[in-house]
């Protein structure tokens, strides 16, 4: 005598979908993750022998892209902290303020810097 396979209730095909779908989500960004890590070169940044050897995230790809997260922070802070050379000349009001900003430009060597004086 044979058994008759259960038959499964409306509530565990909806249980196993929603698990499909949430593997499928997590596949899907693990595989964003790694496509950005792979593309701003995090390997670099990586203490593993794997990902540095094949020149790309080849471990936790979250775990990377979590690192990266801090760093893009850093730098931000840094570049609030630190004007761009734009931002200065906005400040610059005077002629005489505009001429000694001009003559420090030339001294850090900024050859791309047009003079206009």
């Amino acid at each position: 005598m044979t058994r008759k396979p259960r038959r499964e209730t409306p509530s565990k095909r909806v249980s196993d979908r929603a698990r499909d779908t949430d593997r499928d989500l997590e596949r899907d960004l693990d595989r964003a993750l790694r496509f950005g890590a792979d593309r701003l070169c995090l390997w670099c940044l990586c203490g593993s022998l794997r990902c540095r050897r094949a020149r790309a995230c080849r471990g936790d790809v979250q775990a990377c892209s979590g690192r990266i997260v801090t760093w893009l922070k850093a730098i931000e802070a840094e570049r609030r902290a630190r004007p761009g050379f734009s931002e200065i000349e906005d400040l610059v009001k005077t002629p005489a303020d505009l001429r000694a900003y001009r003559l420090w430009r030339r001294a850090l060597g900024d050859k791309g810097y047009a003079t206009g004086d």
